[in-house]
């Protein structure tokens, strides 16, 4: 059934149970049981009646703070049949995020499981004229304190709200998206095209409910389709496979995190025989790095398609397509019942392969954010655009690749960098399992560069290994400072990486984020000359770049005009000449000849001993007095008696 038969989910509800009758939709592994199209259409009148029975009327919120199993399917499905706006909400959110969700929604009902009850705690209840409806994981909503439903449903139309969704707050506080039913339908269609879903296919969801990808792309497009979901209680590594296998389901909803541990676990080695039912996996929610992509087609011998949604546009927006449609690694596809466009800081649309801003148009985006007009109008325009945030271009054939989010791209000196590049760069090196970059605040460049890595199990690697790794990819403009090891990347309900609290945490270890460069300038009397090789090489990359002569040792770099980029054109001079590389973020650190010399003769002892630098430092002398030191010595100085390529000053 397509879109243009539906105006709202009831409509979608009535029309499946007639087509599809007994045949099952939900699949529920936890109890072996399974219901049917036409059982949900009765459970949802009698839900919508229940409901009404609680006093709850057309356009009332109601709360499902519930993890995932039958029971928030049917509810989240069902109070939508019944006139009602479901928020779905995860229990994990903790419970700050619990109270001002309910008080921002201003819910009528909140159906919960009993040992989830102390998230609402009886002063989030009180004064509220808020019904508690307990909901077991096996039998559903306790009804027996409620009285006997009697109330026949109430008319819908399209433009009636039919869901509030709740943003993950990576950013700042949760918005409310309100979505109408010709929405929700609206984002179900388009899932349905983009992957020519069926009656034949059945979806393995194990991503939350709570999350608007789960509610649309698995639940609702299944629904309209006329296909199965299997619904576990939630992901588990352990098992995984054989789940889908003994239910034969056709494609797989995942996200990075999870395609991660699959890939890292034992149960990896998946015979291809034994999965040939499955059409393909989908990656959504956060950035797939394509070294990641590449391994989890190679190992399982599946389709892994990249797709990329927003709740404020109702869901799914691009996404690659399964075989034999072409598939782009690296791109999350091509759009899907939008208009799109990408845009310059000053709104004016830029050609295929120019990187800007996305904008989307289309009936599935949302009607705006629930009771907040002034956040509403920052991201929808007169004329029905949604700026989602995302920065990226498309190429000539309309495949659009992401760089980032706009206030994640990190200003280094004025030079813009996309953390998603240094993620993907470092997701290639064999012992890193997660990887993730951002800028932090920076007195001298605007914001300086860090990352952060989670090692797979077993694995080792060092901070200069990465570093190097970084330098080679993405040049020393590009390169993180430091790089940092952690357990694991703090993520949002949706499982995008909260970059955000990687700089807060890094900021509560180190009170002062700020680099030495951050210090007042010093005054320092008088010229002083360079005294040593290193110190007359580094005097006249600087002369050269700087144009300006002559160069004392004690100069700063920023006082004589240096930036960013003369930063990087001295770097590239020294490349042939200095016995060490200097890195683009030491160099910035230690803005005077003085101090980057000190750094070169630290790192030549440290990799050579005394006596290899201290002869090392005399050839250079003696070549410097045979006027070659600019040039010619770059074989001489990088090879030590043992052949080790030259060491890194970072």
């Amino acid at each position: 059934m397509g879109r243009g038969e539906a105006a709202t989910v009831r409509d979608v509800i009535d029309r499946m149970a007639a087509l599809r009758g007994e045949a099952p939709f939900l699949i529920l592994p936890p109890t072996g049981s399974r219901v049917t199209f036409a059982q949900l259409q009765r459970d949802s009148r009698e839900l919508a009646a229940r409901l009404a029975g609680l006093g709850l009327v057309k356009g009332d919120r109601v709360m499902l703070l519930l993890e995932n199993g039958p029971h928030i399917a049917e509810l989240l499905i069902g109070a939508m049949y019944a006139g009602l706006v479901p928020v779905p909400i995860s229990t994990r959110v903790g419970r700050a995020r619990v109270a001002s969700t309910l008080a921002h929604s201003r819910a009528g009902a909140v159906f919960v499981a009993p040992d989830d009850e102390v998230l609402l705690g009886n002063e989030l209840l009180s004064g509220r004229s808020v019904r508690l409806v307990r909901t077991d994981a096996i039998r559903g909503p306790d009804w027996r304190d409620f009285p006997v439903p009697t109330a026949d449903p109430v008319e819908l139309d399209a433009e009636d709200d039919a869901l509030l969704a709740y943003t993950s707050g990576t950013t700042g506080e949760p918005k409310g998206v309100l979505l109408t039913h010709r929405a929700v339908v609206a984002a179900a269609a388009n899932v349905v095209g983009m992957y020519g879903l069926s009656a034949a296919d059945r979806a393995l969801c194990v991503l939350p409910l709570s999350q608007r990808s789960a509610q649309n792309t698995t639940l609702l497009a299944t629904l309209l389709s006329g296909g199965s979901v299997v619904l576990p209680r939630g992901f588990e590594v352990t098992g995984f496979w054989e789940l889908v296998r003994r239910h034969r389901c056709t494609w797989l909803g995942l996200v990075p995190a999870m395609i991660s541990q699959l890939l890292s676990h034992a149960e990896r080695s998946v015979a291809p025989e034994t999965l040939s039912h499955v059409r393909f996996a989908r990656s959504s929610s956060a950035p797939l790095a394509p070294a990641v992509h590449r391994e989890f087609e190679a190992r399982f011998n599946l389709p892994l398609v990249e797709a990329m949604g927003q709740t404020e546009a109702g869901s799914a927006i691009f996404s690659n397509q399964p075989p034999p449609a072409r598939s782009k690694t690296g791109s999350v596809g091509t759009v899907f019942g939008f208009d799109v466009k990408v845009v310059d800081d000053a709104g004016r649309a830029l050609p295929p392969g120019r990187t800007g801003e996305i904008l989307v148009r289309g009936e599935s985006v949302m009607k705006g954010y629930y009771n907040d007009a002034v956040a509403t109008a920052e991201v929808l325009t007169p004329d029905g655009w949604l700026r989602t945030g995302d920065v990226g271009y498309r190429d000539e054939e309309g495949y659009v690749f992401l760089a980032g989010r706009v206030g994640e791209i990190i200003n280094r000196g004025g030079v813009k960098i996309a953390p998603r590049e240094i993620d993907e760069v470092l997701l290639r090196h064999p012992a890193v399992l997660d990887a993730a970059a951002a800028g932090v605040s920076d007195a001298y460049l605007g914001h300086d560069v860090m990352a952060w890595v989670v090692l797979r199990p077993g694995a080792t690697c060092s901070s200069s290994e990465l570093l190097a790794l970084c330098e080679r990819e993405l040049g020393q403009y590009r390169c993180p400072t430091s790089i940092h090891f952690i357990e694991a990347l703090p993520r949002g309900p949706s499982g995008k990486v909260q970059r955000s609290r990687l700089v807060e945490e890094q900021g509560r270890q180190r009170p002062r984020l700020e680099a030495p460069h951050a210090r007042p300038p010093q005054t320092v009397l008088g010229h002083v000359p360079p005294r040593t090789p290193i110190e007359r090489i580094l005097c006249e990359a600087w002369g050269a770049v700087l144009d300006r002569e002559p160069i004392g040792v004690h100069d700063e770099f920023l006082e004589l005009g240096g930036d960013s980029l003369r930063a990087i054109r001295i770097l590239a001079r020294l490349a042939g000449s200095l016995p060490v590389r200097l890195s683009f973020g030491a160099f910035l650190a230690h803005p005077t000849v003085a101090e980057q010399a000190q750094l070169v003769d630290d790192a030549l002892l440290h990799e050579l001993g005394d006596k290899a630098a201290l002869f090392l430092l005399q050839e250079m002398e003696r070549l410097r007095e045979e006027e070659v030191a600019g040039r010619g010595t770059a074989e001489r100085m990088t090879m030590a008696d043992d052949g080790r390529p030259p060491a890194t000053a970072s």
